[in-house]
């Protein structure tokens, strides 16, 4: 089995956030952390962060392996700044539980333990952030579906807290089946439609008090019977 280590001579970690970066600088085989630091998030902040890795690690940047948390969310300027900078930036394993019980967490441990364990990984596993025209739709879709979905229940409990609080003969259990939320959604729409529908006058229906003739009383029925 391949692994990190072995292609490459150091690894960077990072903890991103949205207004700081923390790094730590990894030896490769050895993983003895050779310095650490943080950076803000602006344009000359990520430029000062690029221009320390370069220093610290030499000219060879294919040597050099950036591993980084949430390179899709707050660490997605500085993997498309990275990469545009020759380095290769992948998307940080997460951590055991284990691993980290009792050592607390700080943004600095949080990179080291980034870095070193990118270390020991397969090089077969590692995943290369996510960029271009077709991620960033995907994002956009990702935030538009969650933002509908949040107002599709926002509807649903404004319209079960108007269920339970009038009696307008609509079943308002609660029920977790699509079908059923959408026989409720036309149920109360239905309900509402009906106790805001303005009520129209019926004329009077005009009785004929005037007796019914029966057919043999009728003139000519004894011409007819003949």
């Amino acid at each position: 089995m391949s692994i990190v280590a072995d292609h490459y001579t150091s690894v960077v970690g990072g903890d991103t956030h949205a207004s700081t970066h923390t790094y730590a600088l990894i030896e490769s085989p050895s993983g003895k952390l050779i310095d650490q630091k943080t950076f803000p998030t602006t344009p000359a902040g990520l430029s000062r962060a690029i221009a320390w890795i370069g220093r610290r690690t030499g000219p060879d940047v294919g040597r050099v392996l950036v591993s980084a948390e949430g390179t899709g969310s707050y660490g997605a300027v500085m993997a498309e700044r990275l990469s545009e900078a020759g380095y290769r930036v992948v998307e940080a394993p997460t951590p055991s539980t284990k691993r980290l019980r009792g050592r607390g967490k700080t943004d600095t441990l949080d990179a080291i333990v980034a870095a070193r364990s990118t270390l020991i990984m397969d090089i077969g596993r590692l995943r290369d952030r996510r960029a271009g025209e077709v991620q960033t739709a995907l994002k956009l879709l990702t935030v538009g579906r969650e933002q509908m979905n949040a107002e599709r229940l926002r509807v649903l409990n404004a319209l079960t807290a108007l269920v339970r609080a009038h009696d307008l003969g609509v079943d308002a259990r609660p029920n977790s089946s699509p079908d059923r939320d959408d026989f409720f959604l036309a149920g109360a729409r239905r309900a509402t439609r009906r106790d805001h529908r303005p009520k129209r006058s019926r004329p009077a229906r005009q009785t004929d008090s005037r007796p019914r003739r029966r057919p043999q009383d009728q003139p000519g029925a004894d011409h007819r019977s003949r």
